[in-house]
């Protein structure tokens, strides 16, 4: 059974590497980003995540967002959340930088594991946005995504402490209404290779690389994506 996640992880985790030859555009952006997860009572949980991004080689805002959200454990190692997100983005029009405000409706099933000393995370997010464009109206959009964090040091019981890699990957599909979100039903995938440091079993530090692929109306866009990722376990 490992073989299969460590096969299927890989196929997804070269998709958008070899899906970039017929890309249009090329562009370096910077990435902020902070992950909490937070145990409210029993098996209720509270996840908050946000980010701020630049492009246009680094020089300018091209968004952020805020993602608010409950999750509860069905049983050990797998959950089930839903929440809210409201996404900014600006895009260039006539020479002009617009400014617009998605506001998206997510719902989200998780699967942990355990390969070794590696952990793995799958998880599946339902979308249904909500999208401020000429074409305007709703969407759905389904994400599978993928990531194993391995530690570089020298594991007992738990990772505790020290340095580690990460590897991940995230599959975006438009699934209803694709006219009204990039015209296609092949949004978007992320690809990315970290190295962190885990000061305690509640606080990551990671410093990566984020390869994304997207659909656009007009064209394609192949983004290198330099992501300081903070995150909290509490």
């Amino acid at each position: 059974m490992k073989y299969q996640y460590i096969t299927a992880f890989v196929i997804l985790f070269l998709a958008g590497i070899f899906k970039s030859y017929a890309q249009t555009e090329t562009q370096y952006s910077g990435w902020l980003a902070l992950y909490h997860q937070q145990k409210i009572a029993g098996k209720w949980g509270f996840m908050f995540d946000t980010q701020y991004r630049t492009d246009n080689q680094f020089s300018q805002t091209s968004a952020y967002f805020f993602r608010p959200g409950i999750t509860y454990e069905i049983i050990k190692n797998q959950s089930t959340g839903t929440g809210y997100m409201v996404f900014g983005s600006y895009e260039e029009e006539n020479s002009s930088r617009i400014f617009y405000a998605e506001n998206r409706i997510w719902e989200q099933y998780q699967i942990k594991a355990k390969i070794g000393k590696a952990s793995l995370s799958n998880r599946l997010r339902f979308e249904q946005r909500f999208i401020n464009t000429e074409n305007g109206g709703f969407s759905q959009r389904l994400r599978y995504y993928i990531r194993s964090q391995i530690p570089l040091v020298r594991v007992d019981s738990s990772f505790k402490k020290g340095i580690y890699a990460a590897l991940q990957n995230e599959l975006f599909v438009n699934v209803q209404h694709q006219a009204r979100a990039s015209n296609s039903f092949l949004d978007q995938n992320r690809s990315y290779i970290s190295f962190g440091y885990r000061f305690s079993k509640k606080i990551d530090v990671e410093l990566g690389y984020q390869f994304v692929y997207s659909k656009d109306r007009d064209g394609n866009l192949r983004n290198n994506v330099f992501q300081l990722g903070i995150y909290t376990d509490f």
